[in-house]
């Protein structure tokens, strides 16, 4: 074989290598890396919401959170949340915030009371109620909440103290603050509480 048709020979391969190299750099991989930073895991279904775990870390590292080894102590305080769908009331369930892997957030509940724990190792730190929401799993917009969106008939309707909030999502989280999120007609609307007995000690 002569020297000429060796090197074009060695060319065509180098060629057909190159574009399949090429190529192959654009073919998605078998196993993607998951995406962080995200609040695509958000429950936009009906009521009843259980917490959200699989996709904490995510949703976390999307609103500038992270687990914490244990409750923090420089500042507790406890809010109080009820939910109206449709005039029934909706559970706020046990242990949002609090993974069965290990770890707790900075805001969480223990029980189905509704009494939100603000424990948090920054003394100064303003948590939200869109916070809380994200950590639970549950889409909270000021139109929306899980499943439930404004329509023709029906609102979502949010108090701070018997006060209207515009933007529940930006909601400051303070003490002994009573929260009421009502979603339906007004004909559903129930009587708007305007305070909670917390407990002795909370």
């Amino acid at each position: 074989m002569s020297n000429k048709i060796l090197s074009g020979a060695i060319l065509i391969i180098v060629a057909v290598f190159g574009v399949y190299y090429a190529s192959s750099k654009h073919q998605p991989t078998a196993n993607p890396k998951p995406l962080v930073a995200s609040l695509s895991s958000l429950n936009t279904g009906p009521a009843p919401w259980q917490p959200e775990y699989n996709y904490l870390p995510n949703r976390l590292k999307a609103i500038g959170l992270t687990l914490l080894g244990a409750e923090g102590t420089a500042q507790h305080i406890h809010s109080h949340l009820d939910i109206y769908i449709s005039g029934k009331q909706v559970s706020v369930p046990a242990e949002i915030g609090i993974p069965p892997t290990g770890g707790i957030t900075p805001i969480h509940t223990h029980d189905s009371s509704g009494i939100i724990h603000i424990e948090s190792p920054a003394a100064h730190a303003i948590y939200t109620l869109g916070q809380f929401f994200d950590i639970w799993g549950v889409r909270l917009t000021n139109s929306s909440i899980g499943g439930y969106a404004n329509n023709t008939s029906s609102k979502l309707i949010v108090y701070s103290n018997g006060h209207l909030i515009n933007d529940p999502s930006q909601l400051p989280l303070t003490a002994h603050e009573e929260i009421a999120i009502t979603y339906g007609t007004p004909k559903q609307s129930p009587n708007i509480p305007t305070s909670y007995s917390f407990p002795a000690g909370l």
